[in-house]
């Protein structure tokens, strides 16, 4: 019968990196070929509950593993100026999708004509599955393994499997993975909670899919009219 090792240096890290492994391997399958909002409901009830369970069965409060406030002030703060620091970025790349070529990749939610309705539905469910997300990504992985492994070896795992959960993605993408990784680590891990990189991570989400949509004429709903805009 297979017994958890009893040093914690050695059991957090073998649960964490398995269970979290099999929830993002359940997530893509279960996720395949589904809408959007249903495969983003699918991501928040794998990525969510699941591991904050299993960090209280090894022993740690949802606190200790950054799923709290933490440093609520700070953490706001560097959500707030990264994700809109990087809209520039953002923008540019949402520019070349103007066209709205076959198979672009935002926003996942293919429509003629965008209403107030689908703009904000879009949106809250992005911020449910990417609350999960970065529960558990910066959250329950990265410092439910900073406290047995110390902190570089927490972010590389966890960047490790943050990238393996993007090949699926476009190559620069995946590539962007690494350093956003680095940086949302770092801020998680200062402010002892996972609300600066879910922040941030929200204004990217959301801020592509607007970008996207504007650079074709869909936002605000009621520009359809005027077609693509070319600005």
């Amino acid at each position: 019968m297979f017994t958890l090792p009893s040093d914690p240096a050695v059991r957090v890290p073998v649960v964490l990196l398995s269970l979290v492994t099999a929830l993002l391997v359940a997530v893509h399958y279960a996720s395949n070929g589904r809408h959007p909002y249903v495969a983003r409901m699918i991501g928040f009830a794998l990525l969510g509950p699941p591991p904050v369970i299993a960090a209280w069965a090894l022993g740690y409060a949802p606190s200790a593993v950054g799923v709290g406030p933490g440093e609520l002030g700070p953490a706001l703060a560097y959500g707030l100026l990264l994700g809109l620091a990087l809209q520039p970025i953002i923008a540019m790349s949402a520019r070349s999708l103007r066209s709205n070529p076959p198979g672009a990749p935002r926003p996942e939610v293919k429509l003629d004509i965008w209403t107030w309705r689908d703009v904000g539905l879009n949106a809250a469910t992005w911020i449910v599955y990417l609350a999960a997300y970065e529960a558990c990504f910066r959250g329950v992985l990265l410092q439910g393994l900073a406290s047995t492994q110390g902190p570089w070896v927490a972010t590389a795992s966890m960047i490790a499997m943050y990238a393996l959960y993007h090949l699926k993605q476009e190559l620069s993408e995946t590539i962007g993975t690494f350093p956003i990784g680095v940086v949302f680590a770092l801020v998680a891990l200062h402010t002892h909670s996972f609300v600066g990189p879910f922040v941030a991570h929200v204004l990217i989400g959301v801020g592509n899919d607007t970008w996207v949509l504007w650079f074709q004429g869909k936002f605000p709903p009621g520009r359809d009219a005027q077609g693509p805009q070319n600005s």
